[in-house]
């Protein structure tokens, strides 16, 4: 009986909305929180092979998410995203090969701003969604975090902790932070890569990386999302769970089965 409810609720939601719905919240390793916007394609074999070392695949730790850092600062003469050569020297297709050789899923990452947050040279997506969906796909991508900020140093997250939710890029390339405009306040950006996204030959789960700004979050986020960030960064202290389990609280009317508020990752 309770099986037949979950799948009712999850073909529903797949009724309303095109975008990949897991029946349990997503997880798996980001490589965030260990390695910063520094990834390697070394880096990330060796973890993804960890999980099955360790045997968290077991327990239901299925995907590997390569986070900020990946890509080369320039787009290819078509305008597609390139991997740095430097870092992955195999690129994407073939990192993804691995992946799933193993048993495991591909998460990818990009930003809906015109540069990634903390760089000021790696291109983000804003502007090339279609392209940029397209790409994911043909590299076996099965979900996308998609985040309009990248990260400042988690020792400046600490610092700085009366700051707004930063939003980097939104409204230009020489602009990081103004989490304040329309712009970056808005769900366009979003709707739009969730759009291109169902428009591939491939199911690929859409992870919402908003951070609550804004208002009316829930109602929009979890129409397209399978996931939604709902605050700024978790750090390695008690406080900052006790911040956010606070702050999801407001949530729970958008959360069901395939639409799971985002709390971020364990550290």
């Amino acid at each position: 009986m309770a099986t037949a409810l979950i799948l009712s609720a999850c073909l529903a939601l797949q009724a309303a909305a095109r975008t990949v719905r897991s029946p349990t919240p997503p997880m798996g390793w980001n490589s965030y929180n260990t390695w910063n916007c520094l990834p390697s394609e070394d880096k990330i074999k060796t973890s993804a092979q960890g999980l099955i070392d360790l045997g968290l695949d077991k327990a239901g730790y299925n995907f590997v998410t390569v986070d900020c850092g990946w890509p080369s600062e320039d787009r290819d003469a078509e305008g597609k995203l390139q991997w740095n050569e430097t870092l992955f020297p195999s690129g994407g297709k073939a990192l993804g090969d691995f992946i799933h050789g193993l048993g495991l899923d591909f998460g990818l990452y990009s930003g809906a701003g015109y540069l990634q947050c903390g760089s000021e040279a790696l291109p983000a997506s804003l502007g090339f969604e279609q392209l940029d969906a397209e790409s994911f796909a043909e590299w076996g991508g099965d979900s996308l975090k998609y985040d309009p900020v990248g990260r400042f140093q988690l020792e400046l997250c600490i610092l700085l902790t009366m700051r707004r939710y930063d939003n980097c890029y939104s409204t230009s390339n020489t602009t990081m932070v103004d989490s304040s405009s329309a712009e970056s306040q808005s769900p366009a950006r979003f709707q739009h890569m969730a759009a291109e996204l169902d428009a591939v030959d491939r199911d690929i789960h859409y992870y919402v990386c908003q951070w609550g700004i804004g208002t009316d979050v829930g109602d929009w986020a979890a129409e397209i999302g399978n996931t939604w960030r709902i605050s700024n960064d978790i750090y390695n202290a008690w406080r900052s769970i006790w911040r956010i389990t606070n702050q999801v609280v407001p949530y729970f009317r958008h959360t069901t089965v395939g639409a799971f508020a985002d709390m971020d990752m364990l550290m």
